[in-house]
């Protein structure tokens, strides 16, 4: 984040959203991620200004809203869900996944 205020703004918000999926009983099915390069005090976080979801090997969502009113509502986005109903269809969104794994983890897509 560029500032100390987005650092806490941001901090503030995902606080909310875990919690929410706490008292919903599903964060067990739901990691925040971000991207860092470096190791220990030499480490930094990456900015990814595009959004990725996939839900339950079924919903892939990608995009440039972030879940929030002001996107949701103000904004102008631009987002692309696919819903995966066969198995053939599953499989397309667990590759999308493993090619994301592979480029921003430094692996090969599995």
């Amino acid at each position: 984040h560029e500032s100390w205020l987005e650092q806490q703004t941001m901090l503030a918000g995902r606080i909310r959203f875990m919690n929410a999926l706490r008292d919903a009983g599903v964060a067990d099915r739901v990691r925040l991620l971000y991207p860092s390069v470096g190791e220990g005090k030499a480490e930094i976080d990456v900015m990814v200004h595009s959004k990725v979801m996939i839900v339950d090997d079924r919903l892939l969502r990608v995009g440039s809203a972030n879940i929030c009113n002001r996107s949701m509502g103000t904004d102008t986005e631009c987002d692309l869900a696919i819903e995966a109903e066969t198995d053939e269809e599953r499989e397309g969104v667990l590759g999308a996944l493993a090619r994301l794994r592979g480029e921003h983890c430094g692996g090969e897509p599995e």
